[in-house]
């Protein structure tokens, strides 16, 4: 991991305690000084602005993970999505990463490129997963995932993002454009 104070001049790097090539990123909304940065299958915490990172992914898959991401209210809240097809795709911790649980329920075994945490300014149950087969959505913290069709084609989604301002989601395709849904 590298930092930059002056607007991308200059680079230097404060990832101490990571091995190999930091694939994910994600800094927490709620407190600054936390992150959490992939390798491979292993997940990095670190909770001093990124200078020192710590090994937090005990008892997960040993697959490549595709996405974190940070609950935006909370720096304990973390989601992790797996590539590769298998037992668990997306994974969440409540403690920062201490213990994690799989709630992959029942999302279909295909890789599971990112994931979504909706935040419309206060807390949800709802999670949206993008997957080689379209995306899915859960309302119950992940328990269970329905297909998100409305208008999707059947292709491979890649990333999701939310803004606020008009409460949209969006979906990033692999070769089908981007799409937008309320």
């Amino acid at each position: 991991v590298f930092k930059t104070t002056n607007s991308g001049a200059l680079w230097f790097p404060i990832s101490g305690g990571t091995t190999g090539t930091i694939r994910e990123m994600d800094i927490s909304q709620s407190k600054a000084s936390v992150m959490y940065a992939t390798s491979g299958g292993q997940v990095y915490k670190s909770i001093d602005g990124g200078s020192n990172f710590t090994l937090v992914s005990s008892g997960m898959p040993t697959r490549t993970i595709t996405s974190v991401h940070i609950h935006p209210d909370s720096e304990n809240v973390v989601l992790v999505t797996f590539s590769s097809f298998g037992a668990g795709k997306v994974y969440r911790t409540s403690n920062g990463g201490t213990t994690w649980q799989n709630i992959s329920g029942n999302l279909p075994d295909t890789p599971t490129n990112d994931v979504l945490i909706y935040y419309p300014g206060s807390a949800t149950s709802t999670y949206l997963a993008a997957t080689d087969v379209g995306v899915f959505i859960s309302n119950d913290y992940g328990a269970t995932w329905t297909e998100l069709a409305d208008g999707l084609p059947n292709t491979v989604a890649m990333h999701l993002d939310y803004t606020r301002a008009g409460n949209k989601i969006r979906i990033g395709t692999h070769g089908r454009g981007v799409y937008e849904t309320s």
